[in-house]
């Protein structure tokens, strides 16, 4: 079982940046605009 939690980790990490890139752009637009001000 130790060994599947590592792998479960970096599935959870690569899911998570998927979700976050795919669904939220217009949430990162917001901030670029908000370092560019």
């Amino acid at each position: 079982m130790a060994k599947l939690n590592p792998l479960i980790a970096a599935i959870g990490v690569a899911a998570g940046s998927m979700i976050v890139l795919g669904a939220l752009p217009s949430t990162r637009w917001v901030l670029a605009d908000q370092f560019r001000a």
